[in-house]
């Protein structure tokens, strides 16, 4: 990018505000949820550990600089996201040899790296330098692709396997020498070079190499058939083929070297190309001839025809045609052409980051960035302010932040952060209708603080004026003698309080002994309702060991019954077995036995259940005694409880009217005191009384003080008042958006670091940084940008940095100077580039018109192109719109590579002696074969690119290939021979009136004479 373009401006002044002058770059690092949760306490607490860890080996590292989330609340709103699933960190560094980027990226990954966060390294420069990785993997693909390409069609076109490899030897020797030179000439003499300059380099070196190769070896062929002596045919091949190939190379190689008047570095990167053109002449020239001469006939082996090339019935059929019908011809081409050139938007797509893979890392970091902030967050755009004067004062930061908020008003942006703005909102404390409002507030509190005072002073001069009437002084005398009075009868009453107070005493002892008492009994009774619980306990335990013996003896009885009638039935069956034991006198007595025990035993099992019920029901009762006594004994508790308390409260109160009665016969005691006290007070007062007459007439002088003042204060209160409409109506205009910073901010250490991150030390280079709602990549953003630069042509005008320098840097920025720079270039270019080659085709074919045909049918070429290719890529590739350096490449490539067929038609038509029509039609049928061949090579050659993944190759690829269709099938064998026809019956008619001129002249002069 020149130095001139406004972006290239910025990141010079960007660069100054370095320490040292160094330009720095930045990466940004990006945690993610890897869902649409926020990120959970673990996940934070692991990214806490990565960021602390960073800053701890951030000089290690070789980073600069490193702003993260726990910088402060204003680094925290800035860097994550509203939904809490992304936090960003921002990092600079410095470029040099000893660590490039790729080391610093590495090393950065293997420690930031969390196993459950989704972690991305982005930014601007890492989609630059994924951008080049991929490019450089485009080109291993398309050097691999292009050699086993021009195998395969130069074994089909020559069968034979020798000269696929002596092409391939000699064009791979001219690529690999130019590569070296180029290499020699960056290094030396910082020759531009690109990305882009090894692409064109391999395909263009590898596509017309072999198309030259072709036209050499079918030249070559042709004549040992015809001379039979080697030496000979390698000498007629370079006498006429020969030729050819050295004119179509010097065209090439005057395209190329036309763009070295390009300013914009990557066009003039692509005239290294014109290098790699030189070296490839002198290596045919060279190479060739020692082949050819070595090897011979061999050469073909095993080809044994040397008849040459067949004649293309294609091209003869196109060419006979148009030649016919020159008019029709042109009415199709026109067909063909005005759709296409009419249906090309002439739109071009800025977006680098389109250019990069899905798979690359930055791409996705960018991706999630604009998922969850601002798409621009990731690219912000850079306004930068040079002034000869420092900018941290007053006036200067005033203009700062009215550009800042005039900007952020500039549909399409979303936040703007500068010295005044370091949050990228405003801070209200530091504009004058904030400031005004507290002003007014503390006027408010002044004003009622006037009026609390002047309320005081009418209050105090209100009482003054009571003081005229000395009435209730005589009433306070004459009442002092009333009390006089009243104090003798206190004293007699306080005489008879004391002797009642003394009969209390006596009765509260009788209480206290007679509580005693109550209490010593009630704790006996207490200790034996404690026995008698106690022994209702023990029984009760006794006998609750009574219901497991219930339950024993009814088991025991029941099995027993059991037992019995087991015997009976074992005796009935014996019996019954046999029936003589029946009479037995034993068996009948145990059967008898047996029957009886069952009879009592049932019995006595039946009496048990309501013996064991009477025997729960005595244990439920002794339960409710025992109960009983226990809640007798705590109330009993409770007695002696109170009684105690009754008895120290009886103490207490025989203690008390004792301590009564002494206080009662002290007062009466001091009552007489009183009364003396009283009697000196009735003379103070009539002192009193004489003093405030002689006030009194000093006090008229003091009211009329206090009535001047509250006067005044009335004044002071309506001039705050009015102070205060002022600030009020003040704080409502658009004066009180003005920002004003008071001192100690200014040079608090707050703003202090404001300071220190967007300007240089020195002050005098400012930086605000603009991010834009849009993605930075796209046109949609290069509009907004092209908005702010609009505006910012007259924004300082009439401030105090009105001579100030602005530039607008970032990816956007540079985008647009990319359209202006890369447009201006590519028209003086272009129209250089035609015009050198015009003269030289002049100069070798001696005519002027036939390389204006061959000029025009290669710009028509060029303009039906950009249509197909925008409409082709549409569907293949999924855009919009065509990448903006595709139509300079485009022209580059259909001019220099097509001019070579052109040349290759016109040489041989210059070798056949017929008419202008006859010839072409002849040349267009010995070289159509040669032409497609040489099309269908270059055109595989460029399409070795499509693999590469990266859009602008693809797209130029495209382009050229349409081109190659269209200069092989209908520009060359339709076109041409259409205008050459026409040029041909010109000149026919040309001389045709000539000669009718001269007859008619000449039977003049017969005539006459």
């Amino acid at each position: 990018m020149p130095e001139t373009a406004q972006s290239s401006k910025a990141a010079s002044f960007i660069k100054q505000m370095n320490t040292g002058g160094e330009e720095e770059q930045s990466i940004v690092l990006v945690f993610n949820s890897g869902s649409d949760k926020a990120l959970s306490d673990p996940q934070k607490n692991e990214i806490n550990h990565v960021l602390r860890k960073l800053q701890q080996q951030k000089s290690q590292l070789g980073l600069k600089d490193l702003v993260t989330y726990l910088d402060g609340e204003e680094q925290a709103k800035r860097l994550v996201s509203e939904d809490g699933t992304t936090i960003l960190t921002q990092i600079s560094f410095v470029l040099n040899e000893d660590r490039p980027i790729e080391q610093i990226t590495s090393d950065l990954d293997q420690m930031v790296r969390i196993s459950d966060v989704p972690t991305y390294l982005t930014g601007s420069t890492l989609v630059t330098n994924d951008f080049s990785k991929s490019v450089e993997e485009g080109v291993k693909k398309t050097e691999t692709i292009a050699i086993i390409f021009i195998l395969v069609i130069l074994i089909i076109v020559f069968r034979s396997p020798i000269i696929p490899l002596i092409s391939l030897l000699t064009v791979g020797i001219s690529y690999l020498v130019s590569l070296a030179i180029i290499g020699h000439l960056v290094d030396s003499f910082n020759y531009p070079f690109s990305n882009f300059t090894q692409v064109f380099l391999v395909v263009v070196l590898f596509g017309i190499g072999t198309d030259y190769n072709i036209l050499l070896y079918t030249r070559f062929k042709e004549e040992l058939n015809k001379q039979g002596d080697v030496l000979e045919a390698v000498k007629v091949t370079f006498k006429t083929a020969g030729k050819t190939v050295l004119f179509s190379g010097l065209a090439v190689f005057i395209g190329f070297l036309t763009l070295l008047l390009a300013k914009f570095g990557l066009y003039r990167s692509s005239s290294a190309v014109a290098v790699g053109v030189a070296v490839l002449i002198i290596v045919l020239n060279t190479l060739n001839p020692f082949f050819m001469v070595l090897m011979g006939k061999r050469m073909f082996w095993p080809s044994k025809s040397f008849s040459g090339h067949a004649d293309s019935r294609l091209w003869g059929w196109l060419s006979s045609r148009s030649a016919l019908r020159p008019l029709l011809s042109l009415l199709i081409v026109a067909i063909i052409s005005v759709p296409l050139i009419m249906g090309y938007s002439k739109q071009l797509a800025y977006d680098d980051l389109a250019e990069v893979a899905d798979s690359y890392e930055s791409k996705q970091g960018i991706n999630v960035i604009a998922d969850h902030f601002a798409p621009g967050f990731s690219a912000p755009v850079t306004l930068a302010i040079r002034s000869d004067e420092p900018l941290d004062n007053q006036e200067s930061l005033k203009v700062l932040d009215e550009l800042s908020d005039k900007i952020s008003k500039v549909k399409g942006v979303s936040k703007v952060y500068s010295v005044t703005r370091p949050t990228g909102a405003r801070i209200d404390d530091l504009y004058i209708n904030d400031q005004t409002g507290k002003v007014n507030e503390g006027v408010g509190e002044a004003n009622g603080g006037v009026d609390t005072i002047k309320n005081g002073l009418s209050s105090v001069t209100d009482q003054l004026k009571s003081t005229d009437d000395l009435s209730n002084v005589q009433q306070l005398i004459a009442g002092t003698g009333q009390l006089q009075e009243g104090t003798k009868t206190l004293e007699q009453a306080m005489n008879q309080v004391t002797a009642g107070l003394n009969d209390g005493t006596s009765g509260a002892e009788e209480l206290s002994q007679g509580l005693a008492s109550l209490k010593a009994n009630v704790q006996k009774l207490q200790a034996g309702t404690a026995q008698l619980k106690q022994g209702y306990a023990r029984l009760e335990q006794g006998l609750g060991s009574f219901g497991n013996f219930f339950t024993t003896v009814k088991t025991a009885v029941k099995g027993a019954m059991d037992g019995y009638a087991q015997i009976q039935t074992s005796m009935s069956a014996i019996t019954a077995t046999h029936p003589e034991m029946a009479e037995d006198v034993e068996v009948q007595k145990v059967m008898g036995i047996t029957a009886s025990a069952q009879k009592q035993l049932n019995e006595l099992y039946s009496q048990i259940d309501p013996l064991t019920a009477q025997y729960n029901s005595a244990m439920d009762s002794f339960k409710q005694a025992n109960g009983s006594l226990g809640q007798i004994s705590d109330g009993l508790g409770q007695v002696v409880n109170g009684a105690g308390q009754l008895q120290k409260g009886a103490d207490q109160l025989t203690t008390g009217l004792g301590q009564g009665a002494k206080g009662s016969a002290q007062i009466a005691d001091k009552t007489s005191d009183v009364a003396s006290g009283l009697d000196q007070l009735g003379k103070g007062q009539q002192q009193l009384y004489t003093g405030l007459q002689e006030l009194q007439g000093k006090m008229n002088d003091l009211k009329d003080g206090l009535t001047q003042s509250t006067e005044g204060l009335s004044s002071i209160s309506e001039g705050l008042n009015s102070a205060s409409r002022y600030l009020a109506g003040l704080s409502r205009s658009e004066a009180s958006e003005s920002f004003y910073i008071p001192d100690d901010v200014l040079h608090g250490a707050e703003f202090q670091q404001s300071l220190d991150t967007y300007m240089s030390g020195n002050r005098k280079i400012a930086e605000i940084s603009i991010i834009l709602d849009d993605n930075p990549y796209s046109k949609e953003a290069m509009n907004v940008v092209q908005d702010l630069n609009g505006q910012l042509d007259s924004a300082l005008k009439g401030t105090k940095l009105e001579k100030a320098d602005l530039a607008l840097g970032g990816v956007t920025q540079q985008n647009l100077d990319l359209k202006d720079i890369a447009g201006g270039d590519f028209n003086r270019t272009s129209a250089i580039m035609l015009i050198g080659i015009g003269i030289m085709l002049i100069l070798i074919t001696r005519s002027f018109w036939p390389p204006v045909f061959v000029i025009g049918s290669l710009y028509l070429t060029y303009l039906i192109t950009l249509g197909a290719n925008e409409f082709i890529s549409k569907q293949l590739v999924q855009v919009d719109d065509l990448s903006w350096n595709v139509p300079f490449f485009t022209f580059i490539m259909i001019v220099t590579l097509g001019v070579d067929y052109s040349i290759f038609l016109l040489m041989r038509y210059r070798e056949i002696e017929a008419s202008p029509t006859e010839a072409i039609k002849q040349a267009s049928r010995n070289l159509g074969g040669v032409v497609i061949s040489a099309a269908i090579i270059l055109g595989g050659t460029f399409a070795a690119l499509i693999p590469s993944g990266v859009i602008t190759l693809i797209e130029v690829a495209i382009g050229v290939m349409i081109g190659l269709v269209l200069l092989s099938l209908i520009m060359l064998p339709v076109l041409f021979p259409a205008l050459m026809n026409l040029l041909d019956r010109a000149g026919r008619f040309s001389r045709k009136e000539k000669e009718a001129n001269a007859e008619q002249q000449e039977d003049n002069n017969s005539i006459t004479g």
